[in-house]
């Protein structure tokens, strides 16, 4: 998917995403840096497992991203469909968490792309598993039409009930979004 990019260069691409983010926030509205992780192709974007070592993940892919959001504090971050290594970028604590928010001081909202899917051991992908993003420090899922009467029939109270995710995750990602 490198059209949505700037540049194949992290280096090119913080800079012209730090001067854009900058440019456009100056003038009140917010940016969202897309789509994080390595999200490199767009035939089966949804299931695709891209591979790659954590050196390559920190030097190429996730350099440009470091930048941008060191640099010029993006409102929003939205997270990729895609796994890495393994695990969907979106329910992705070492990606959203350890790096994004402790690593690099990410103190805005991080929101899924449309429609993504969460996943817990032994279940398939569903749009309608939400905790493991929720524990990874994903805010907001795209999209429900009415989230009062939970329109996309999602987990969210039941892993609340279950101990899959606590009531201090959910209150987390509150305050990031008021924040």
């Amino acid at each position: 998917r490198n059209f949505e990019y700037y540049s194949e260069d992290p280096f090119v691409t913080g800079k012209i995403g730090t001067a854009m983010t900058l440019g456009i926030q100056s003038q009140g509205v917010g940016v969202s840096a897309k789509h994080y992780a390595v999200n490199s192709q767009e035939s089966d974007r949804t299931r695709v497992d891209e591979r790659v070592s954590q050196r390559a993940l920190r030097e190429l892919y996730l350099r440009g991203f470091e930048r941008v959001l060191r640099e010029s504090d993006p409102w929003t971050v939205m997270s990729a469909y895609n796994l890495v290594n393994g695990e969907f970028a979106q329910g992705s604590k070492g990606l959203l968490t350890d790096i994004l928010r402790t690593d690099w001081g990410f103190r805005g909202i991080v929101m899924t792309d449309w429609w993504a899917v969460g996943c817990e051991e032994g279940s398939e992908p569903s749009t309608r598993l939400v905790a493991s993003m929720v524990r990874a420090q994903n805010d907001l899922f795209m999209v429900m039409n009415d989230s009062e009467a939970n329109t996309g029939n999602d987990d969210s109270a039941e892993s609340l009930r279950l101990g899959k995710v606590t009531r201090a995750e959910y209150q987390r990602s509150a305050m990031n979004i008021c924040r």
